[in-house]
């Protein structure tokens, strides 16, 4: 395994283990695309402990110490998991334990910090192009962070969003948060453009009208490609007015998102 493989790995780790940690701290059910994701963190760290004996970089156990576990630690002891989760889970916390030894005492003191103390340089920390926090250019929702949290995963694991989709861009995106690292590329919508605009009017159509679809235009791309809010308001105008039928599709979104 080369270096770029392993710190992708460790990046992946992180956002795996902080994802969990906003179900496990409220112990609420980890969705099913969570629990995917922890099915394969024992293998992945497997991987990491083997790069860290081969290589003996130092940087990358420093990296490893400063990541956050304590979560894997309150899920074996809270969930009932399946032998696949739970053997996963165990492997990753002996794997990290071997890499890195860290005091979990001292790490539940710090109440599970979510940010590692020296940030890799595959984690940017920049915004998506075109947006600009000082102007408050995220959405209002009334949703909590937990339900978006629901959302996302839910919206990932039914191929709304590709598969490299970000949590934090959208917890951004939603309430504005912008403590965690924010990653460079906008979201990447990949059904067609109406249910996009059904998703961005039913989640978030009590933020500005002048500002909403701005925003949507900048922070969302379309099968790649810059999605064309015009057609989506006359869409919606349309479906309001009785102009243009109501898609069934919309019916499987709106199940999406009533959490």
């Amino acid at each position: 395994m080369d270096k770029t493989e392993a710190y992708g790995l460790l990046v992946e780790l992180r956002k795996i283990i902080n994802t969990t940690c906003l179900f496990v701290e409220r112990k609420m059910e980890i969705p099913p695309a969570i629990i995917s994701d922890l099915d394969r963190v024992g293998e992945m760290s497997k991987k990491m402990e083997i790069y860290v004996l081969m290589s003996k970089d130092s940087n990358f156990l420093n990296e490893v110490e400063n990541t956050q576990r304590y979560t894997l630690h309150q899920l074996l002891g809270w969930y009932e998991l399946s032998n696949k989760t739970r053997n996963s889970v165990t492997d990753c916390c002996a794997h990290l334990v071997n890499i890195a030894p860290q005091n979990l005492h001292s790490e539940e003191s710090k109440n599970t910090e979510n940010e590692p103390k020296q940030k890799l340089s595959e984690t940017p920390k920049t915004l998506p192009k075109g947006l600009d926090t000082d102007k408050g250019t995220n959405f209002h929702s009334g949703e909590t962070e937990i339900n978006l949290t629901t959302i996302f995963e839910k919206l990932k694991e039914h191929k709304y969003f590709d598969a490299n989709s970000d949590l934090q861009t959208w917890l951004y995106i939603c309430c504005g948060n912008t403590t965690k690292q924010i990653p460079a590329t906008p979201l990447n919508w990949i059904k067609d453009q109406q249910l996009l605009a059904h998703l961005v009017n039913t989640l978030f159509g009590d933020t500005d009208g002048s500002r909403l679809w701005s925003i949507t235009s900048k922070i969302f791309t379309l099968k790649g490609e810059k999605p064309n809010t015009d057609t989506m308001k006359t869409t919606l105008s349309k479906i309001k007015n009785g102009y243009k039928d109501r898609p069934k599709e919309f019916d499987d979104l709106d199940n999406i998102l009533k959490v």
